[in-house]
């Protein structure tokens, strides 16, 4: 049992990181749209998105290998020898 709730953990960990990457996007996004970086200034705007898409890039790798413990950690259990 304490697997499949270290599995879940796991995987709420994953979403929530999904979530943030998600953010990042609709903020970089909008800092493109309306032609200014994050902070107002015009100057910044490049340094902004690409700070938020180095970020986006960094969370989606660890969301991957998030998901594949997540996912080898339910396989493990799944496949496990019944009692």
């Amino acid at each position: 049992m304490m697997q499949v709730r270290r599995a879940g953990e796991k995987l709420d960990d994953a979403l929530n990181k999904l979530s943030d990457a998600k953010r990042l996007i609709y903020e970089a996004h909008v800092a493109m749209a309306v032609g200014q970086g994050a902070d107002g200034g015009g100057t910044t705007q490049g340094l902004n998105i690409g700070e938020a898409l180095a970020t986006i890039h960094a969370l989606r790798a660890n969301l991957m290998r998030v998901y594949k413990e997540v996912g080898a950690e339910l396989n493990a259990l799944v496949n496990a020898p019944k009692r």
